[in-house]
């Protein structure tokens, strides 16, 4: 479980907010466990690496304070707000929780291997990215694997096909889609031109009937 650091701060006018994002800080808020909301303040750059590092924007985290470790606490990173143009962070929300209590949350799907049917030319179609889990906080995976090997062309798993950890429980439906294999456009595009020219053809063959 990685570990980010925040420190508390004052609420005040939307300038003031503006001014703590152009000095590289994210407003956020930390509530839950029946205490009162915080508002708090991480560091852009941090938030930005951790996001990177587990692959989703649900992760369970240690959030603590140097200016006030009785603050500190495992959190669930709940929502994140981003500018809709420019993509940088505006807002985050954190939740406190127990490590030993279960909670649900989506995770990604990482799909491995090289399936069978893109070696033989098909294209690969991956309709589901993450589904949602429910298990102990401290047991949080980083992701659920698929192991696409031996998927061939029109060939589809689906969620039931994941690899789960031990306790940890999917409640995505289990006949979801997750990837395909196509057969390569090429080919549909030369049996549709085959197609055309064989009713072309049979076309070409009743006129002359007709004559005759």
């Amino acid at each position: 479980m990685q570990t980010l650091q925040a420190k508390t701060r004052t609420l005040g006018s939307g300038s003031i907010k503006t001014e703590m994002r152009l000095a590289g800080g994210v407003p956020s808020v930390l509530y839950g466990e029946n205490k009162e909301v915080l508002p708090i303040e991480v560091d852009a750059k941090a938030v930005e690496k951790l996001l990177r590092d587990e692959g989703s924007s649900f992760i369970v985290l240690q959030l603590n304070f140097a200016d006030a470790p009785e603050l500190n606490s495992p959190v669930l990173l709940k929502e994140i707000q981003r500018h809709p143009v420019k993509d940088r962070l505006l807002h985050m929300d954190f939740m406190r929780i127990r490590l030993d209590e279960r909670i649900q949350l989506p995770v990604p799907i990482i799909l491995t291997g090289r399936a069978k049917g893109v070696v033989d030319g098909g294209l690969i179609d991956q309709q589901l990215r993450e589904v949602q889990i429910e298990c102990l906080a401290a047991e949080v995976p980083d992701h659920l694997e698929l192991d696409i090997t031996e998927l061939d062309i029109g060939v589809t798993a689906h969620v039931a096909d994941l690899i789960v950890p031990a306790g940890v429980t999917v409640l995505t439906e289990e006949d979801y889609a997750i990837v395909s294999i196509h057969a390569p456009r090429i080919v549909e595009e030369e049996d549709e031109e085959l197609e055309d020219e064989e009713e072309v053809a049979e076309d070409e063959d009743a006129e002359e009937d007709a004559e005759e």
